[in-house]
C-alpha cells in the first residue's frame, strides 16, 4: 500500500497552483481534503480579507494576509506571529500586538498606531518593514 503522506504532499503540491476561490471550492471533496487545506501553511497567495471575512484567521493558515483597512485587532494580530508577509495599513493595531511580529518576514504600517521603538524593534530583529 502508498505512503498516504506521499499523497497528501502532493496535493498540497497542486493547491498551490490555485486561487483562493479554487482552494474553497476543493475542500468541498472530502473531509481528507478540507483537512489538508485548512491545515496547509499557504505562501503561494496574498490573501485579502475584510472585515466580515476575518473569520478565515481561524480556520486557514494563509502566511500573507492583507488586513489593511479592517477591524482586525490586536488579539488577533497575535494569533499571526508565524505569518511571511502581513499588511496592517489603516488598521488601529499597537505594538501591544505587533511587537510579537518579530518572526515575520515582510510587514506593512502605513498609518497605524504602532510607534517608531516597535518598528526599530523589529527591524533589529530582521524583519522587513514597509511604512
Amino acid at each position: 500500500m502508498a505512503n498516504p503522506f506521499y499523497y497528501h504532499n502532493i496535493f498540497a503540491e497542486i493547491c498551490k497552483y490555485m486561487n483562493l476561490q479554487e482552494l474553497i471550492k476543493l475542500e468541498q471533496l472530502s473531509k481528507y481534503h478540507r483537512d489538508i487545506i485548512r491545515s496547509y501553511p499557504w505562501d503561494h497567495l496574498m490573501v485579502k480579507l475584510m472585515d466580515k471575512t476575518l473569520y478565515v484567521l481561524k480556520i486557514y493558515k494563509f502566511m500573507k494576509l492583507d488586513l489593511s483597512e479592517t477591524h482586525v485587532t490586536d488579539k488577533s494580530v497575535k494569533e499571526l506571529k508565524n505569518c511571511h508577509t502581513l499588511n496592517l495599513s489603516y488598521t488601529k493595531v499597537t505594538d501591544e500586538s505587533v511587537k510579537k511580529l518579530k518572526n515575520c518576514h515582510t510587514l506593512y504600517f502605513w498609518n497605524t498606531k504602532v510607534t517608531h521603538k516597535c518598528k526599530k524593534y523589529l527591524q533589529n530583529k530582521g524583519v522587513q518593514l514597509f511604512y
